[in-house]
C-alpha cells in the first residue's frame, strides 16, 4: 500500500471557507466581549440594586445616619471641606466639570504633541460620551422606583455616578493616548484616584455603592468599544503588564479606598465603601490593559 493511499481526501474549498469564517466570527466575539460583558454587568447592577426590594433595602441601609451626621463623619469631610465646597478635592462637589474639562485639555494636548490623532480624537469622544451618558441616565433615564418604602430623598435617581464617571473615563482615557513607557505608572495613579473619589461619595452620603460602580462599568464599557473601533495602526504599542506594578496599583488603591471611605461613626459601612471604591480601581486597571492590548491577526478568509 502506497503513502498516498494512506493520505486523508483533500477537504472541498467550501469547507475550508466554512473554518476561516467560524474562526474569523470566533476573534471577532473574542474582540467584542469585554465591552459586552462590561455592558451585561452595567444592567444587571442597576437592575439588581435599584430595581429590587432587597437591593433597595441593602443600600438605603447604609445611610441610617444620613439625618443625624450625614457627611460630616466621613474622613474626606476634613480633607476637602464640605462635598459642596468650591475647594472641594476633585472630582468631588462642585469640582467634577472643571476636572472633567482640564482633563480633557490635558488628554488632547498628549496627543497632539505626540501626533496621534486618530487616539486623541478617539479620547474625546469616548470621555464626553461617557459623562454625557451617565447625565442622561440618571437624571432622564433610569428611575428609582419605590419598592422598599424609603423616605423621598432616597428616591431621587442617582445610578449611575456622574462624580465617579470623570476620574473612571478619564483614568482609561489616558491609556489611550500616553506613551508606552509612561502607560503603566499614569494608569496606576488614575486607577488609585478612582479607587479615592469612588469611596469618598459614599462616605459623604451622595451616591450608593451600585451607582459608583455603574459609572465605573459604564466608563469602561465605552472605553473598550472606543478602542476597538480604532485602526489597527492606531496601536501605540504594549501597555505596562508588569504583575509587581498590577499589585503595587491595587495596594495603593486599597489604601486610598479605606481613607476616602471612612467614617468616624461605623467601621462596616466604611469597609463597605472602602470595598467598593477598591473594586471600582480594579475594573479600570483591568479594562485599560484589555483596551491597550494589542489585536490578534485579521481572520484569513477562504477561498
Amino acid at each position: 500500500m502506497s503513502s498516498n493511499d494512506m493520505a486523508p481526501p483533500p477537504r472541498p474549498a467550501g469547507s475550508l471557507a466554512a473554518v476561516a469564517g467560524d474562526r474569523g466570527r470566533a476573534a471577532l466575539l473574542r474582540e467584542w466581549a469585554p465591552a459586552l460583558l462590561h455592558l451585561l454587568a452595567f444592567g444587571a447592577v442597576y437592575l439588581l440594586a435599584v430595581w429590587t426590594p432587597l437591593g433597595q433595602r441593602t443600600e438605603n441601609a447604609l445611610f441610617a445616619g444620613a439625618d443625624a451626621a450625614g457627611g460630616e463623619s466621613a474622613w474626606v469631610w476634613d480633607l476637602s471641606g464640605p462635598y459642596g465646597a468650591p475647594a472641594a478635592l476633585p472630582p468631588l462637589g462642585p469640582a467634577a466639570l472643571p476636572t472633567l474639562l482640564v482633563g480633557l485639555a490635558l488628554l488632547a494636548g498628549v496627543a497632539a504633541a505626540q501626533r496621534r490623532w486618530w487616539q486623541g480624537a478617539g479620547v474625546l469622544v469616548s470621555v464626553l460620551a461617557t459623562f454625557g451618558a451617565a447625565e442622561v441616565l440618571a437624571k432622564r433615564v433610569l428611575p428609582r422606583p419605590e419598592l422598599a418604602h424609603a423616605s423621598l430623598d432616597l428616591l431621587a435617581p442617582s445610578f449611575p455616578s456622574g462624580h465617579v464617571v470623570v476620574p473612571a473615563a478619564l483614568t482609561v482615557g489616558v491609556a489611550l493616548v500616553a506613551p508606552a513607557r509612561a502607560r503603566g505608572p499614569v494608569v496606576a495613579a488614575g486607577t488609585v484616584w478612582v479607587a479615592f473619589a469612588a469611596a469618598a461619595v459614599l462616605a459623604t452620603y451622595q451616591h450608593r455603592p451600585s451607582d459608583a460602580l455603574g459609572a465605573t462599568l459604564l466608563a469602561c464599557a465605552v472605553f473598550l468599544v472606543t478602542a476597538r473601533l480604532l485602526p489597527r495602526s492606531a496601536r501605540s504599542g504594549e501597555p505596562s503588564r508588569s504583575q509587581p506594578l498590577a499589585a503595587v496599583t491595587l495596594v495603593l488603591s486599597a489604601v486610598a479606598a479605606l481613607v476616602g471611605g471612612a467614617r468616624t461613626d461605623s467601621v462596616a459601612e466604611s469597609l463597605v465603601f472602602a470595598a467598593t471604591g477598591l473594586a471600582c480601581a480594579a475594573l479600570v486597571w483591568f479594562a485599560a490593559e484589555r483596551g491597550t492590548a494589542p489585536r490578534g491577526p485579521l481572520p484569513a478568509r477562504g477561498r
